[in-house]
């Protein structure tokens, strides 16, 4: 049976921890130095020096509960999925990370590149694509969310150019698939789990899972909860670190360095008998971008583990197993 309580280390408070930093300096190739090291043993990394005051997360995190204290005919007004959509709010046992389970125990917000409702890729039906949702009588929201957006995009590139400058890819050519890119902040709220019960594994905050995208950042606001497992499939705690994001790596990365790079497989368990919130931030590539692993690695076999497939193609195949079906539309009204 599955113990979700007694891990056997946390990555944060023992002084051993494995995790590297990756300062964000203004030294691409040691950036990527860093990042290649943390890529391949980890999958993540703790991101320092990155620029953003814990006020601006504070914000964030106040803006989360204000949302999440609203009722739950209201917030579904914001549904990221009723219209075919894969931006707005998204309610409990909504997405499921295991297929063996109810659902995933939380609530999640998502923002995606913020674009005119007259984008020519909206028009054309691609629903990464488009104007997001924004809740009413909130008008710090959307300046808050894009604010830490932006910051997220800018922090994230900056460890591409690097990784590709140390491994010696084309750099230019590496950025340029980064037009438009396929973005998402994800607001996440996990109720208070009973503290009188034992975890029940069929609902647990997250379910274990790798991030699809390149590159996550995550900042946890308090109440940990997250847990990671290592290459021997061995569990740990997570802990929040302050004034650090938790940086790891997404399985389109993985395609791409024909994997050279490793995943981080992880999942969320709310035993802080508080109400948990984070801000995940995902980085993928444009829609259009083929995910094909780089030639310049050489690494064996590389073409027959990861064809080619393009970055919307590859993530509607994710989503596709993810969200479960449920007719919410009467909650609506």
């Amino acid at each position: 049976m599955t113990d979700y309580l007694n891990l056997p280390k946390d990555l944060q408070t023992l002084g051993e921890a494995p995790l590297v930093d990756i300062h964000l300096t203004d030294d691409l190739e040691l950036i990527g130095e860093q990042f290649d090291h943390a890529a391949q043993e980890w999958g993540a990394a703790w991101l320092v020096d990155h620029g953003v005051e814990n006020a601006q997360f504070q914000r964030l995190y106040d803006i989360s509960e204000q949302f999440y204290d609203l009722p739950v005919k209201e917030k579904r007004r914001y549904s990221a999925h009723a219209g075919g959509d894969v931006r707005g709010y998204t309610g409990l046992f909504e997405e499921s990370n295991d297929p063996t389970a109810m659902g995933d125990r939380k609530e999640c917000y998502d923002i995606r590149l913020d674009l005119p409702a007259d984008d020519p890729d909206y028009l054309a039906g691609n629903e990464f694509y488009g104007p997001n949702p924004w809740p009413k009588n909130m008008p710090e929201f959307k300046d808050e969310a894009l604010a830490y957006q932006d910051a997220c995009l800018a922090m994230t590139m900056r460890l591409m150019a690097g990784m590709a400058r140390h491994l010696q890819l084309n750099e230019q050519a590496l950025i340029s698939h980064f037009q438009k890119p396929l973005i998402n902040l994800r607001l996440l709220h996990y109720p208070v789990e009973p503290s009188d019960q034992p975890v029940d594994p069929k609902r647990i905050g997250t379910g274990a899972l790798t991030d699809y995208e390149c590159l996550t950042l995550l900042h946890q606001r308090g109440e940990g909860g997250l847990q990671a497992q290592d290459k021997d499939g061995i569990w740990y705690a997570v802990s929040p670190r302050p004034n650090a994001i938790l940086l790891s790596v997404g399985d389109s990365l993985v395609r791409w360095s024909g994997g050279r790079y490793r995943a981080l497989p992880h999942r969320v368990v709310n035993t802080s008998g508080r109400r948990r919130f984070s801000l995940p931030f995902f980085l993928g590539a444009d829609a259009s971008a083929i995910i094909s692993p780089w030639k310049e690695l050489g690494v064996k076999d590389a073409l027959n583990r990861y064809p080619p497939i393009s970055q919307m193609d590859y993530l509607k195949d994710r989503y596709g197993g993810t969200f479960v079906a449920k007719d919410w539309s009467a909650d609506t009204k």
